[in-house]
């Protein structure tokens, strides 16, 4: 549980940079795009900031279903274990 708080923390601060707003604190249900107002083309942004952050990949037909900072976290623990093995 630790690690995902981590995750959620990196992932806060990156939506920090991204819409200019401070402070922001996600939750397992934050909606990335509805609740930060992020287009299409901030959130691959954001999920090649992710990738570069955590040295994953993350397809773009993952990318559509990464909808909230749950999923996404989810998506990092699982690739992350994916490359250890």
């Amino acid at each position: 549980m630790e690690e995902r708080n981590k995750h959620l923390k990196v992932l806060s601060e990156m939506l920090c940079r991204y819409t200019g707003r401070d402070n922001i604190v996600l939750s397992e249900d934050s909606r990335l795009a509805a609740d930060y107002n992020l287009s299409s083309f901030d959130l691959i942004e954001l999920i090649a900031t992710v990738e570069d952050t955590f040295q994953i990949q993350i397809s773009d037909q993952d990318i559509r279903t990464l909808t909230t900072a749950g999923k996404l976290c989810d998506r990092i623990d699982e690739l992350k274990n994916e490359t250890r093995t």
